[in-house]
C-alpha cells in the first residue's frame, strides 16, 4: 500500500512523524489483531520505523529522556545517508531502549486503531478482494458509509457567497468559523458585501434612467 502526502512539505511535526510510524507499524498490527499470528511480510517496514523512530530521538530532538541533543551525525547524507552515533556506548544502549518503546507504543496505538475500526477494515478489505485496487475517494467513501458519515458537498460550482454559506459554522457566543480556502474568510465576507452593494448600485442606477426616461 502506497501512502502520498496531500501536499509537498519540507517541515513534518512530531505528530504528523508519529502519525507515520503508526501506519508503519499498521500491516503487522492488523496480522496480529485479525489473525492472532505474524508474517515477515513486514520486514520492510519495521526496518522503516525503526530508522525513523531512531532519527527522531538522535537527530530531531523529539525524545523527552535525551531532549535537544544531537547524539548523531548523517555521514555522505546524498550518498550513503548512513548515520554515526555521537556518544558514549551505554548512551547508545539507552538510545535503543528509546526506540524499542516508541514504536512499541506505536505499535499498541495501531492495534487500537484497528479493533476500534474493523468493521472499516473488512469492508475495505472485501473491496480489495473484489478489485486489486482502490483510489483515495473510494476509500473515503467505504469510511463514510461504514460510520455513517455525510458525504461531502461538491462546491466547484458555487458562488463565493455559496461556499461560505455551505462552509461557515455558527458557535454559541455569536462567532463563526469557514472551512473555505483561499482568501481570510473576513475579506471573503467584504468581497460578498462589496458585490450585494455593487448589485444594488446598478439596480438603483437603473431606476434612475428608467424614471428619467419617463
Amino acid at each position: 500500500m502506497l501512502n502520498f502526502p496531500e501536499e509537498e512539505k519540507h517541515l513534518e511535526t512530531k505528530d504528523e512523524l508519529m502519525t507515520d510510524l503508526i501506519s508503519l507499524v499498521g500491516g503487522r498490527a492488523a496480522e496480529e489483531v485479525v489473525f492472532g499470528s505474524v508474517t515477515n511480510g513486514a520486514y520492510d517496514d519495521i526496518k522503516k520505523a525503526t530508522n525513523l523512530a531512531k532519527t527522531m530521538i538522535t537527530r530531531y530532538g523529539m525524545s523527552d529522556r535525551f531532549g535537544l541533543v544531537a547524539l548523531s551525525t548523517v555521514e555522505d547524507e546524498y550518498l550513503s545517508g548512513r548515520a554515526s552515533m555521537n556518544c558514549a556506548q551505554a548512551t547508545e544502549a539507552e538510545v535503543d531502549d528509546e526506540v524499542k518503546k516508541l514504536i512499541a507504543s506505536c505499535y499498541e496505538e495501531a492495534k487500537q486503531i484497528i479493533r476500534d475500526n474493523r468493521d472499516v477494515m473488512d469492508q475495505l478489505a472485501r473491496y480489495l478482494y473484489d478489485h486489486e485496487t482502490i483510489t483515495g475517494k473510494e476509500f473515503m467513501k467505504i469510511f463514510r458509509e461504514a460510520k455513517g458519515l455525510p458525504e461531502p458537498v461538491d462546491t466547484s460550482s458555487f458562488s463565493t457567497s455559496e461556499k461560505v454559506a455551505e462552509s461557515v459554522t455558527f458557535n454559541e457566543d455569536g462567532s463563526y468559523s469557514s472551512t473555505v480556502s483561499g482568501e481570510p474568510e473576513s475579506d471573503i465576507w467584504k468581497n460578498i458585501t462589496k458585490h450585494d452593494d455593487s448589485d444594488d448600485s446598478d439596480s438603483n442606477a437603473s431606476d434612475d434612467i428608467t424614471k428619467e426616461n419617463e
